[in-house]
């Protein structure tokens, strides 16, 4: 966990750090902890060191209700907690992000933990509420768990994680005052603006109502359109194999491919192109190579495949997808030859 959260913070942290000079600020840490579910500053005090100017001579460790803390924590003007203090000559002028630390002569303070003690009340806060809402009825649709488990892996502490279901007196409410229009959906706590490092990437994909955020788009599929009650996302394929090529690619590649993009694959079915069934799909679609795949209508669902789906086939008139690109896949095929007439 401590080497993602590193990797996404550290542009946050110092966007605007010099190179290092010929010689390192010595410089004096001081840690005022005191609670265990709060934030790591392990991950801030290690980018401290590796990536700036700053050679640390020595850390101190305090407990926030010791007098020695109390006295820092006045002086400074802290007012969470963990914090980190590095004191140093002239380390205000180092470069880091005026956003993230507070800083003044020969002083840096870092007072953007989550979770942190509010020493106003003692409490500890920034620990983010999700609701999974969920329709009972729709045995297909896909659980949104794994998304708070990567939030999670990337230093999201979570306060509960509960499953509401929708036509419960509860979720109806939760429908309602959140305007709901897709199952199952997740309602993040407003707790979640305050993870510097992590909001930024995700506020574009989320849309603010009264007490939560929701996904402006299903995240995973399938899914049940709350409107029409439509179960959405599940997708036919036709694999169109060549059984008398022996170097042409295994369809399965398709298959594990699209999996692998998100697409829940609800009926398979292999037709080689020699017989009649085969014959009559290259002739309706007007397919020129083999292996391939000729996908439902019901794969418009994925919005965010169009851009990948476009570029690697096409998009009939009865809305079935087929893919035509082979060569885009860097895989051995079989040209048949078929022109329309």
């Amino acid at each position: 966990i401590g080497i993602l959260i590193v990797i996404l913070i550290i542009s946050v942290l110092f966007p605007g750090l010099k190179p290092l000079k010929s010689g390192k600020i010595s410089a004096e840490v001081i840690t005022i902890t005191g609670c265990d579910e709060c934030f790591d500053l392990n991950n801030v005090l290690e980018l401290v060191k590796k990536n700036s100017n700053i050679g640390i001579k020595e850390i101190k460790e305090l407990n926030y209700n010791t007098k020695e803390a109390e006295s820092l924590i006045k002086k400074y003007e802290i007012n969470s907690i963990p914090a980190l203090i590095v004191r140093a000559r002239n380390i205000e002028k180092e470069g880091f992000s005026e956003g993230i630390f507070s800083s003044g002569k020969n002083y840096i303070v870092f007072k953007k933990s989550i979770p942190y003690i509010d020493l106003s009340d003692k409490e500890i806060k920034g620990k983010v509420e999700f609701k999974e809402l969920q329709d009972s009825s729709c045995k297909e649709c896909a659980s949104l768990s794994n998304i708070e488990k990567q939030l999670e892996s990337i230093g999201v502490k979570k306060e509960n994680y509960e499953i509401v279901d929708s036509s419960s007196e509860k979720g109806k409410e939760l429908v309602k005052v959140n305007e709901i229009e897709f199952y199952n959906n997740l309602l993040i706590g407003k707790e979640i603006e305050e993870y510097w490092w992590v909001f930024p990437s995700l506020e574009s994909g989320l849309e603010k109502k009264e007490n939560y955020y929701i996904f402006k788009q299903p995240l995973v599929y399938p899914y049940k359109d709350a409107l029409t009650g439509k179960i959405k996302g599940k997708v036919n394929a036709k694999y169109i194999t060549a059984n008398n090529c022996n170097d042409c690619f295994n369809v399965s590649v398709l298959e594990e491919g699209f999996k692998g993009m998100g697409m829940y694959i609800s009926e398979e079915t292999y037709i080689d192109y020699s017989s009649s069934d085969g014959k009559k799909i290259i002739s309706e679609y007007n397919i020129t190579s083999i292996p391939t795949v000729v996908f439902s209508k019901d794969i418009s669902d994925y919005e965010t495949l169009s851009k990948t789906l476009n570029e690697l086939g096409t998009f009939e008139k009865d809305g079935n997808f087929v893919l035509r690109e082979l060569d885009k896949l860097n895989v051995k095929y079989q040209d048949i030859g078929w022109k329309e007439v």
